[in-house]
């Protein structure tokens, strides 16, 4: 039983694996396009009205900067002022980009553009599914690079 256990373990360690490697590198105009200052507020949740300051907010803003090709970092100011940073390495997956966290530190996020100025970063499930409901938007503070 032992070993029916481990090997099944071992076998979806395997396919992780697999699958981690056979998501494609966002390419670098995507990265382009997600590097710059974001205000933020919460993701538009179908049937509930969601009231936007206008303009957006960006005495506070989430910046987002290019490490390498396929790499970006999230750097953003928590409540308390301090300064929280995270590496993610970039994919693409039909519409949507997976945001991978470097080795392994911080939590997996999927995002969504909805337009030319805005787009979501939702967490994921137990099996990958992003919660665009609980998603945060990111709106667009100073023009693309």
């Amino acid at each position: 039983m032992r070993i029916h256990a481990c090997l099944g373990f071992l076998m979806s360690l395997l396919i992780c694996s697999m699958a981690h490697a056979a998501v494609p590198a966002a390419t670098s105009a995507d990265i382009a396009w997600f590097e710059g200052s974001w205000a933020t507020a919460p993701a538009d949740v179908e049937g509930y009205e969601t009231i936007l300051p206008e303009p957006p907010d960006c005495q506070r803003v989430v910046q987002i900067e290019r490490l390498s090709p396929t790499a970006i970092r999230r750097v953003s100011t928590l409540k308390d002022g301090s300064v929280h940073a995270v590496d993610f390495e970039v994919k693409q997956f039909g519409a949507n980009f997976p945001w991978w966290p470097v080795h392994d530190v911080g939590m997996a996020l999927v995002a969504k553009r909805l337009d030319d100025q805005r787009f979501v970063l939702a967490s994921t499930g137990e099996m990958g599914r992003a919660d665009w409901n609980r998603g945060l938007q990111h709106i667009r503070c100073s023009s693309r690079p």
